[in-house]
């Protein structure tokens, strides 16, 4: 269940159109990355997923089985975290893995679930009541793999991790992904972890789908760039990946897709008095696509 459908997908919540007329398929063996100024949205929509609403009915399938109609045989399937951290407080990381494989006869062999434990540097023999928020919630997602479960639905999924951890994780999830063909979509409010992990980032803004972006390699995060002054060649910015989402007599400013060193000689210009480089945001590429 790794090649899901959605065909005009519209959903209401409380009189308000969260979900606008959605039509796109996610691919096997991809990690994908929602990038929205509507998180509620994807709230919603992994709901749908996850059979919990009628209008998924015949609007959404997975491998060919209706969301909602056939949600019996495909929650089990799922993997899904949210924010909340819901391991057990008691026993330890090594009863947890073994009682989990025990109930999930498609689970890895237990000693090859230690060792992505170790790989990730929890030790097996710690008290879950014990481990940090951020290892809580790397273990909970450690466990989606050692369940060989072929959807993984992610919100916020390192947000109490720390950077290694981090980076750890989401290794796990791209080789994960690329041995068994499975699915992974996420949601994060930070949009430089979209562009490092996903393969594809698909743009939601007020409900709506307004682009969907292949990222063929991830050796650079998109930039916003504050320029004060005047002569800024704008017109050969944009030739080599800039685009101006604010441009006002003295002021500029525009998202850069691509390597910032080739941007620095255009920002030589002898009337910029001042340069600002940061981080895109959400809203910044939402300006955008």
């Amino acid at each position: 269940m790794t090649v899901i459908k959605i065909k005009s997908l519209s959903k209401e919540v409380q009189k308000k159109l969260v979900l606008n007329d959605w039509t796109i398929d996610f691919n096997p063996a991809t990690i994908s990355a929602f990038c929205t100024n509507k998180p509620e949205s994807i709230n919603v929509f992994f709901q749908l997923l996850l059979g919990k609403e009628k209008e998924a009915r015949k609007t959404i399938s997975l491998d060919g089985l209706d969301a909602y109609k056939d949600r019996k045989k495909i929650v089990p399937q799922i993997g899904y975290k949210n924010e909340e951290i819901k391991l057990t407080k008691h026993g330890d990381v090594q009863q947890l893995l073994t009682t989990i494989i025990k109930k999930n006869e498609r689970a890895l062999k237990l000693d090859y679930a230690e060792k992505i434990v170790k790989q990730c540097h929890i030790d097996l023999n710690s008290k879950l009541a014990d481990l940090s928020d951020g290892e809580k919630q790397q273990l909970e997602i450690i466990l989606f793999t050692v369940q060989k479960l072929p959807l993984i639905l992610l919100d916020q999924p390192t947000k109490s991790m720390n950077d290694k951890q981090a980076t750890q994780t989401w290794q796990l999830l791209h080789d994960y992904v690329k041995k068994t063909n499975a699915t992974v979509i996420f949601i994060s409010d930070s949009f430089e972890e979209m562009q490092q992990y996903a393969d594809s980032i698909v743009y939601v803004k007020n409900g709506r789908i307004t682009n969907q972006r292949e990222l063929v390699t991830h050796d650079s995060i998109d930039s916003t760039v504050t320029i004060t002054g005047t002569g800024f060649p704008i017109e050969l910015a944009q030739k080599i990946g800039a685009t101006v989402i604010q441009e006002a007599p003295r002021e500029t400013k525009i998202v850069f897709s691509g390597t910032i060193q080739a941007l620095l000689p255009l920002l030589e210009q002898t009337g910029i008095t001042d340069v600002r480089i940061a981080d895109a945001t959400i809203e910044d590429e939402l300006m955008i696509y």
